[in-house]
Parts: structure tokens; C-alpha cells; sequence
């Protein structure tokens, strides 16, 4: 169970990158969702994390992680 509401949520950020992912969760971002699918441009998977900002600051950016 989540320790937040989602109206808290501030800012969103898409990422497709697990270890990015996991650099933002890291760094005070929450998972709000994470789906994995069939590749359309390879055999493999795409997985796609949807993190949550909660913060009253501003977030690092992207390129900063």
C-alpha cells in the first residue's frame, strides 16, 4: 500500500530504463506504474516505469541521474 495520495504527486516522469529507474527511486521518486511488452522493432520486451514526484523542490533533471 502506497504512503502517498496520488492528487500529492507533483511531477511525472516516463522512463525505459530500469537502472534509471531505479536511480530516480533512489533519489525520493515513487513508482506509480511499470509495464512490460512485446518489442514492435526487436524479439525482445520494452519494459516502461512511470515515476511520481512528491517533492515540494525541484526534482533533478533527467540528465542528471
Amino acid at each position: 500500500m502506497a504512503d502517498f495520495l496520488i492528487g500529492e504527486v507533483k511531477q511525472l516522469r516516463e522512463l525505459n530504463q530500469v537502472n534509471l529507474a531505479n536511480k530516480h527511486l533512489k533519489a525520493g521518486w515513487v513508482l506509480l506504474s511499470a509495464a512490460t511488452a512485446a518489442s514492435r522493432e526487436s524479439d525482445g520486451t520494452v519494459s516502461r516505469y512511470i515515476l511520481g514526484w512528491l517533492g515540494d523542490d525541484e526534482p533533478l533533471q533527467e540528465y542528471q541521474y
